[in-house]
């Protein structure tokens, strides 16, 4: 308890300490926004004006480059190019696969997968027609048996002075914040 009351009087005091200072520098006219200055580069000079109360000298201004003005060319309009014309010449190649095409065996699968598709419209017709007459039967729900586990966790939410504490033990069982 003791060393509670030490880490409470340090707090308190540096609170205070960084108020006072605060004060000092708003009396001074050294806000928050004041800009500082630069740390010479030489540290023996600036701790000797420090220790005899020299003013700080004025550091030179910087010069800022001109800006760059930068100008948008616009990009040459486009020119949509000529079709080509390719000369449609048979080969002896494209010929002979062509021959060879011809006396191929017709497909007879495709052909009545073809054939069973295009009258797929006229079976699916003739069902929804047949919906309407149809009774609809009674349904069941089969709801799982929850686990006892579950159902206290559930109870636990019931009640507002349960659902706190559960909150609590949440609060103080659950991960850090840093690992989070």
């Amino acid at each position: 308890m003791e060393t509670f009351v030490m880490i409470v009087v340090v707090a308190v005091l540096s609170a205070i300490s960084a108020f006072i200072k605060k004060q000092q520098e708003t009396k001074n006219g050294q806000g928050a926004g004041a800009p500082t200055a630069k740390p010479q580069s030489n540290w023996a000079e600036e701790l000797r004006r420090m220790l005899e109360g020299e003013e700080a000298k004025p550091l030179p201004p910087v010069r800022r480059p001109p800006p760059v003005v930068v100008q948008k060319i616009a990009p040459p309009p486009f020119v949509k190019p000529p079709p080509a014309r390719i000369a449609a010449a048979r080969s002896p190649a494209m010929a002979e696969v062509e021959g060879e095409a011809a006396r191929m065996a017709p497909m007879r699968e495709s052909q009545g997968a073809y054939d069973q598709a295009s009258q797929l419209d006229e079976s699916v017709g003739r069902h929804i027609a047949k919906v309407p007459g149809q009774h609809v039967g009674s349904t069941a729900v089969k709801r799982r048996q929850v686990s006892p586990d579950a159902a206290q966790a559930i109870a636990f939410f019931k009640n507002a002075r349960t659902a706190r504490q559960a909150v609590m033990v949440a609060a103080i069982f659950g991960p850090p914040k840093a690992l989070e």
